[in-house]
């Protein structure tokens, strides 16, 4: 059993996603690749990221080291992930994602957002509305 909860987002897990060519999109492009390219979010990062392969070198530097072979170098990879690389890792990039719009007033960053997720300036995510549409025939 699973539920989707996400209406329209930025292209992650919404049914509706902002415009590219969206003036927030735009803005927040860098910030979105790096989270790709690092790995960064652990519900899109499908081969954990450049970031998770180092995690796992390190436990497999603690195994090698103890000689303790019994680790649950699993486990341990797991907790690191949430821990480090999408907790603590990813929430660095807040400064980062704040700096985008330093040069906005609020006013200005509230009217940038309405206008990406405004409805008819949103587009259909095709693949997970047929994916839905299926699950959901009698």
């Amino acid at each position: 059993h699973w539920t989707i909860w996400t209406y329209k987002d930025v292209g992650v897990q919404g049914l509706r996603v902002c415009r590219a060519d969206s003036e927030y999109m735009r803005r927040i492009r860098p910030i979105l690749e790096a989270k790709r390219r690092l790995g960064l979010d652990a519900w899109t990062s499908r081969d954990g990221g450049r970031l998770m392969v180092r995690m796992r070198a390190i436990l497999e530097m603690m195994v090698a080291e103890l000689g303790d072979f019994s680790l649950d170098t699993g486990a341990l990879a797991k907790a690191l992930g949430e821990r480090a690389v999408y907790g603590l890792l990813a929430c660095a990039l807040a400064p980062l994602y704040a700096a985008l719009f330093q040069d906005m007033s609020a006013g200005e960053v509230a009217a940038m957002h309405r206008e990406a997720f405004l409805f008819p300036n949103t587009e259909e995510r095709s693949y997970l509305v047929e994916v839905l549409r299926d699950a959901l025939k009698p």
